[in-house]
């Protein structure tokens, strides 16, 4: 017969290792969820800035270079990077490292047309570049006097907005 104090130890030493265990299984379902709610959320965000860049492209393709610069003024996608920032901290453990690569080309490639857009909406088609006042509460750019020459051409424009509407593999493997 088990002494009663050899079978209250080994009673508390099961005890404890069975809460442990479902303790790390509660843990291991909460990141779980999180991890796949981040991943949906950061999804969206995507999407969401592939649909305004699609819209966008779709308003001014159809038209030659000079044709357009009235089209970009005032009408740049609201693109937005916010669900992305906020996950920046715990990333590299929602994303592999394939996700997060293009993850990091996409926002990337979306900082590069809205600086390329904005440098193109205040560049008049004769290749001066219109100095802009800060905008209004309404989001209206102010201009105020014009320099020579431009930071960016439309051709670098138009190839990465291609190139990220091209990709219809997405950039996350979530639907």
């Amino acid at each position: 017969m088990i002494d009663p104090a050899v079978s209250a130890i080994i009673g508390v030493v099961i005890g404890f290792t069975l809460h442990e265990i479902a303790r790390s299984f509660r843990e291991h379902r909460k990141f779980q969820e999180e991890r796949n709610a981040a991943r949906i959320l950061v999804n969206l965000e995507v999407k969401r800035n592939i649909r305004l860049l699609q819209l966008f492209w779709n308003d001014i393709a159809a038209y030659d270079e000079p044709q357009w610069y009235p089209k970009i003024h005032g009408s740049l996608p609201n693109w937005s990077w916010e669900v992305w920032n906020s996950q920046l901290k715990i990333a590299p453990k929602i994303f592999n490292r394939s996700e997060l690569e293009r993850l990091y080309v996409h926002y990337g490639d979306l900082e590069r047309i809205r600086d390329c857009l904005l440098d193109l909406s205040i560049t008049e088609p004769g290749g001066e570049m219109v100095l802009p006042n800060v905008a209004d509460s309404a989001g209206a750019i102010k201009f105020q006097g014009t320099i020579r020459g431009g930071l960016h051409s439309w051709d670098e424009c138009r190839f990465i907005i291609r190139r990220l509407l091209k990709n219809k593999r997405g950039v996350l493997s979530i639907q």
